[in-house]
């Protein structure tokens, strides 16, 4: 099943905030996970941004691009 958002309710600095808000908010109970679950829970979270940045980046490389060919 494949998910489906359209582009106009994507919001990747929200959707970032709300992602280091949960982070925050569930740290002090890591004592129950293990390190190495932790570690992957890091992990991913560095990963979303990094893909949040690269969306981020394509659209204003696009934007230009748009933008120059108008001209």
């Amino acid at each position: 099943m494949a998910l489906q958002c359209s582009a106009s309710r994507l919001n990747l600095e929200e959707d970032i905030a709300q992602l280091e808000a949960r982070m925050s908010a569930v740290r002090h109970t890591g004592i129950g996970f293990s390190q190495a679950e932790i570690l992957r829970a890091y992990a991913v979270q560095l990963h979303l941004k990094q893909i949040a940045r690269l969306l981020r980046a394509s659209r204003v490389e696009t934007s230009r691009a748009i933008g120059e060919a108008e001209e």
